[in-house]
């Protein structure tokens, strides 16, 4: 891997980030709009449960959810 490249991952890496942490903000969830933005057409969620979502399916499960404000809570220090 050239210097080049591992700074190309990084940004990429930063940008998928902030997509990811884009959909957690409960406006943004609520907004079909910015989920259509957010997510590519061919978008499909595979869940723990063995379930398989499409974009579609996850834009209108996101409209019925009830919104809560989404907490953290530090497990471990010292990973990142």
């Amino acid at each position: 891997m050239t210097a080049s490249s591992g700074k190309a991952d990084e940004l990429e890496e930063s940008f998928l980030h902030k997509f990811e942490e884009c959909l957690l903000q409960p406006d943004v969830r609520k907004s079909a709009k910015d989920i259509i933005d957010l997510l590519a057409d061919e978008f499909i969620e595979f869940v723990i449960s063995g379930c398989v979502f499409d974009k579609q399916q996850i834009i209108n499960s996101l409209q019925n959810e009830p919104i809560e404000p989404l907490t953290q809570k530090v497990l471990a220090t010292g990973l990142f």
